[in-house]
This record gives structure tokens, C-alpha cells and sequence, in this order.
């Protein structure tokens, strides 16, 4: 193709590339299992070394539980932070249902098994938006650049080389997604029931692995019966029946864990992001539920009532309304600024985060424990897009397609803004990841539209090319000053919600029906497009590098530690991480937690314990040492690492000889 053919049809044709369409998904699986061996095998945080734990318990013992009591009768449990002490026996408070999925790849690869299923399900949630996006608008260049954005302006990659069960899950509720839209499609068919069917197993199965597949489930049931199968009440009853065997070997899981026979728990009353604290959600989530049985949205009338309401912009105009109302409510204000900060800006996180390890550095930037912490846009400028589709749905334009993107999108934004929970330890907002396919599926529609309306947005290949390298370089270059430093930060932090507001502004403008030929904001608009899929590819490039230096840089470390402690010593500490396979070594390992005024007396007593049996007992970092101020004399250790640097413990004094690192 020549030079003045445009981006979006650059091998993007109707037909789609026939290689890639036949080999496609082979060879994505095999670079993604080349990728996946070449990761180191360590963890960054509590919640993968807590997963590795899990699989290992399983795999080793057949067990749920990952600690006891290190075989000594006195001692408490030895609990860590987000786990429960369970007659005895320390019980994670995520799903057990990830253990039971990656024991085959663990017994085939060890720690690397697990990052090879991360690395898979990644290549399945490729596949499978591209898959929906053709269902939904049975546009293959649209299902091709869908998939483009998600795979390469995306940060989901970056999670497709560590360990957490988040694109397990996702890839599940893609394929459910997929299996509904198709059900939809062929409403009437004599298989549209089985897809149904299929589509809640995948979720009920989901929900074994992280416990917010229930913001899918409600998601999908709430489309299928008013925008996806309107005609076939039963076609939701289906959908749900399709759930219920993995709802009920969640609740069997968590019985076992924690005595409760539900699918939904994180501990036995509560754990640290506890179920009952969302109480009034679900409640109205199931009153909507069941009125939506009594609505009949497929009869003319209602169809007659809803085009009346398209065609005057009472949707929008009522929207409207309803915000500026809830602006006037303290509660809706709230909810709304917390929606602003994890979706727009994260430097405008409450303050109160602190107490959660959100910290701003000298120029104001916030950091999760050293890593730069950015909302959604700030990931992705090119998210300004999804208001082109936005537009279209107020119209009333591809209502059913752009209806389960808008939901699914807005049940994940939605749920997390109620507390302002920001996914804790990472660079990036990990917790929307399963937003991610649906916001690239509508930025898809939006760059499809625009190029087919407006005829100055199509750029030719070459200065499309030359505006995303100009967007890489943006960020590469400000990375070059330092990942520290104030000028890489404000390219991180600020140019991208500089970008994404302009390119708001540019759509703004082609939307007002001014008669004008849109020359300008189109072409402004293309050019914010690339330099903003340049910049999103930059940051995610930086997230997969800051993720993968952290792992290498942990590898020695683990390594060194793993067998340099006596047989039935206990290790407190809070880097969980660093102490991935000490258990393996026969040590035990306990963790005060955040609230270490609140667990300093049973810290005291496992110490007690264990030394009263004759174990070593170690005390990790000379911080966690004086905020514990344990009783006796205490002295200083060092451990020597391979890469020269030295970890500092602390030992009883009149233990110091004998337990000598």
C-alpha cells in the first residue's frame, strides 16, 4: 500500500491477513511461552508470593492452608498480612480456586509454570476481544485495531509476565463475554442456549479465581435480558444456571477455609477488603435484577418510548441533570472524586491513603513504595476516544453492541470508586484490567468512525507512523533524565492528561453539529490520537521494565536467603517476597502486617514460643526491629547477598552465636 493509504486500513483489510489469521494464535502462544521462560522465578509483593504459596500448598501437601503453627505447640499461627488464623491453620483470604488451576503448570515448570498460564491467558484475552469486537459489530478492521490497542497501547501485557491471577480470570470472562455476544447473535438458533450455558460456566469458574467476576457476572446477566436476548427471558435463567457449579465449589473452598458457605468471602467475618462493606450495592444490584424481569424491552412500545428519548437527548439531558443533583449530595461527591482520581489523576488521591503506603514525593508526584502510580488515563491518554462511542450511544446508535462495553467499563470503575481502592502495589491501575478489553474495543469503533466521517482524519501511513514514534519518544526521552527525576514525572504524570484533555476537546468540537466540514479538530484529533497510542505504548513499555527489573533484582536476593537459616527458625518480616522459598528450607516465616501496635503482642508470644523450643529467631530490617520493641537484648546480623549487598537481621543476644547467619 502506498504512503497515502490510510492507518486504519494499513493490513487491516476486510479479509484480515490470512496468515495470521490461520497461525495467529499458534504463534502468539509460542512467543508468549518463549517470554514466559525467559522471566526471572521471583515475586514483587505479597499478593504473588501469597499465590505462589497457595499452589505450593496444594501441590506439596494437598492443603489449603500455607502455615501452621512451624510445629510449635505455644505459638500462634503465623499469620501474614491478608491471610486468616483458622483453628490453628493460616488461610489466604484469596480464592483457592488459582491454586487448583496452576498446580498442573507449577508440577510442569515450577514458579515459571505460573508465569507461563499468565503469559497464555494474555494470548486468549488477545483473541477473544478480537472475537467480540467482530461479534458485536461484525467489523473485521474494527476487531483487528481492537486488539491492537489492547495489545500493544495497553498496560494488560505488562501482567502477562508475573505472577497473579488477574488474566486468568480475565481471559475467562472474555470468553463468557465472547459466548454471550455470539448467543445473542444467533437468538433463535439451536445453539444459542449451549453458549449461554458455556458463558456462566467460564464465569462461575472465574469467580474461583478473583472475587470481583461477580461485577462481570451482574454485567453480563443485566445486558443478556435487556439489551443482548430481550425476547428470551429464560435466556438469562440459562446463563445463571451456567454459574451455579462454580458458585458452589467456591462456596465448598471457602467452607473448607473458613466455615462459610459462600462463594464470595475474604475470611471468616472479615478480611481486609471485606464483602459485608458493600452490602448496599448488591442489594440494589438485586432489586434492579429482579425488575428487570417485569420489563419488556423488546415490545414496540418500548422501543417507540426509547427512540422518542434518543431523538430529543432526554437520556443525555436527564443524565445531565442527575449529576449536577448528585453534586449536591456529600456521598455522591465523594464517590465521584474518588472516580476522578483512579480513572483521570492519582496525584489527587485523599490524603488518608498514606496510611496504605500512597506516598508523594518532593514535587508532589505520588509513588506506591517507590513505584510511580498512575490512573487509567494517565496509562492510556487514548482513552479519551471512548467518548466518540459515548456520543453514539446517547443517539441511539449500535445501543446493544456499545451497552455491554459502556457496563462492563463503568461496573469496574464504579466498584473501586466507592473506596478509592487503587490496586495497591503497582505502577499502574491493575484493578481496571478488566476494563481494558472493552475500552480498546470502543476506542477501536471511535478511530473506525472518525475515519470514515471525516475525511481530513485520514493521515497517511507515514505521518501516522511519524506521530506514534513522536509519542514513544515524548516519554523515552524524559525517561533518559532518570525515572526519579521531576521532568520524567511530569511526562508520566501530566502529559498525558494534557494529551487526552485536548483530544476531548477535539472530538467535542466534531461532534457539535455546526455544519462546518470539521477540517481542523479532525485533523488535530488524529495527530492527539498518535502522539497518545505512542505515549500509552511508552508507559507500558516503562511499567514492563520497572516490573522485570524488580523481579531480577529480587532473584539474589531469594536465592541467598532461601537456605541460610537453621531448620525451624522463624523469620519476621514484612518483604514476604524476599523469603519465597525459605519455607521450602524448613524456616517459618511471621508478619506483624500494617497494624503493628495492634499484632506487637502476638509477634511477642511467637517469639516467646519459638525460643523456648531452642529455634532461632530472626527479626528482618532494623525498622520492623524498633517498631516491635520486643523484650530481651537483641543483636545485629548480616546477611551477604551475591550481588554484593548485605541484608540486616536482628537475633536474641544470648542467641547470637548459635544462630549465626
Amino acid at each position: 500500500m502506498s504512503d497515502t493509504t490510510s492507518f486504519m486500513a494499513t493490513g487491516l483489510s476486510r479479509s484480515g491477513p490470512s496468515l495470521v489469521r490461520q497461525y495467529g494464535f499458534l504463534l502468539a502462544c509460542v512467543i508468549a511461552t518463549a517470554l514466559a521462560l525467559l522471566v526471572a522465578p521471583s515475586t514483587m509483593g505479597i499478593d504473588d508470593t501469597l499465590h505462589v504459596q497457595m499452589v505450593r500448598a496444594l501441590v506439596d501437601h494437598g492443603a489449603l492452608h500455607i502455615a501452621e503453627t512451624g510445629g510449635v505447640e505455644a505459638s500462634p499461627a503465623l499469620q501474614t498480612l491478608l491471610t486468616h488464623s483458622v483453628d490453628g491453620k493460616v488461610m489466604p483470604q484469596y480464592p483457592s480456586g488459582y491454586a487448583f488451576l496452576a498446580a498442573p503448570f507449577y508440577l510442569l515448570l515450577g514458579i515459571k509454570g505460573l508465569v507461563l498460564m499468565n503469559a497464555l491467558s494474555l494470548v486468549v484475552i488477545l483473541w477473544a476481544t478480537r472475537r467480540l469486537a467482530l461479534t458485536l459489530f461484525a467489523d473485521d478492521r474494527l476487531a483487528w485495531i481492537a486488539m491492537a490497542l489492547l495489545g500493544l497501547a495497553s498496560f494488560l501485557p505488562v501482567y502477562g509476565f508475573i505472577i497473579l491471577p488477574h488474566l486468568s480470570s480475565l481471559a475467562l470472562v472474555m470468553l463468557a463475554a465472547e459466548r454471550s455476544a455470539h448467543a445473542a447473535s444467533e437468538a433463535g438458533r439451536s445453539r444459542f442456549r449451549l453458549w449461554l450455558a458455556l458463558a456462566g460456566l467460564c464465569l462461575g469458574i472465574a469467580v474461583n479465581l478473583r472475587v470481583d467476576v461477580i461485577l462481570a457476572m451482574a454485567c453480563l446477566v443485566f445486558w443478556v435480558r435487556l439489551f443482548g436476548l430481550p425476547n428470551h427471558r429464560s435466556a438469562t435463567l440459562l446463563l445463571i444456571a451456567g454459574m451455579v457449579p462454580g458458585l458452589l465449589v467456591a462456596s465448598v473452598l471457602n467452607d473448607a477455609k473458613f466455615g462459610s458457605f459462600v462463594p464470595i468471602s475474604y475470611g471468616p467475618k472479615s478480611g481486609a477488603d471485606s464483602m459485608t462493606k458493600y452490602m448496599a450495592p448488591f442489594a440494589l444490584l438485586s432489586a434492579a435484577f429482579l425488575l428487570s424481569f417485569l420489563v419488556d424491552t423488546s415490545g414496540p412500545r418500548f422501543r417507540a418510548l426509547w427512540a422518542r428519548i434518543y431523538r430529543r437527548n432526554v437520556l443525555l439531558g436527564g443524565l445531565m441533570i442527575a449529576g449536577l443533583g448528585l453534586l449536591l449530595v456529600p456521598a455522591a461527591r465523594g464517590f465521584l472524586f474518588n472516580a476522578w482520581v483512579l480513572v483521570v489523576d492519582l496525584q489527587q488521591a485523599s490524603d488518608w491513603q498514606a496510611r496504605l503506603g500512597l506516598q508523594r514525593d518532593e514535587w508532589g508526584f505520588a509513588n506506591f513504595y517507590g513505584l510511580n502510580k498512575k490512573a487509567l488515563v494517565q496509562s492510556m491518554p487514548w482513552f479519551a476516544l471512548c467518548a466518540f462511542p459515548l456520543a453514539a450511544l446517547f443517539q441511539g446508535r449500535d445501543v446493544r453492541s456499545l451497552s455491554l462495553c459502556f457496563s462492563a467499563m463503568a461496573a469496574i470503575f464504579a466498584f473501586y470508586s466507592l473506596r478509592q481502592w487503587h490496586g495497591g502495589f503497582a505502577v499502574n491501575m491493575r484493578y481496571f484490567l478488566p476494563a481494558l478489553p472493552f475500552a480498546a474495543i470502543l476506542g477501536a469503533y471511535a478511530l473506525c468512525q472518525l475515519w470514515a466521517r471525516f475525511p481530513s482524519f485520514r493521515l497517511s501511513a507515514q505521518s501516522w507512523r511519524i506521530l506514534i514514534v513522536a509519542g514513544l519518544a515524548l516519554l523515552a526521552i524524559s525517561g533518559a533524565a532518570g525515572q526519579v527525576s521531576p521532568i520524567h514525572k511530569a511526562a508520566l504524570f501530566l502529559l498525558p492528561l494534557g494529551l487526552a484533555g485536548v483530544l476531548l476537546a477535539a472530538l467535542f468540537a466534531l461532534l457539535l453539529p455546526t455544519g462546518r466540514t470539521h477540517t481542523r479538530p479532525a485533523a488535530l484529533s488524529a495527530g492527539l490520537v498518535g502522539l497518545s497510542l505512542g505515549h500509552a505504548s511508552m508507559a507500558s513499555a516503562f511499567d514492563m521494565i520497572t516490573y522485570q527489573s524488580r523481579l531480577n533484582g529480587l532473584g539474589p536476593h531469594i536465592e541467598a536467603v532461601s537456605t541460610s537459616f537453621p531448620d525451624g527458625a522463624l523469620i519476621v518480616t514484612r518483604t514476604l517476597e524476599l523469603f519465597l522459598d525459605v519455607r521450602e528450607s524448613g524456616a517459618h516465616i511471621a508478619d506483624p502486617g500494617l497494624k503493628i501496635d495492634m499484632e506487637r503482642s502476638r509477634i511477642q508470644s511467637t517469639v516467646d514460643a519459638f525460643r523456648s523450643e531452642g529455634r532461632c529467631v530472626y527479626v528482618h530490617t532494623g525498622t520492623l526491629f524498633n517498631s516491635l520493641t520486643l523484650n530481651d537484648s537483641w543483636a545485629s546480623q548480616s546477611l551477604e547477598t551475591a550481588t554484593g549487598s548485605s541484608q540486616d537481621f536482628y537475633v536474641p543476644t544470648e542467641d547470637a552465636a548459635r544462630c549465626a547467619l
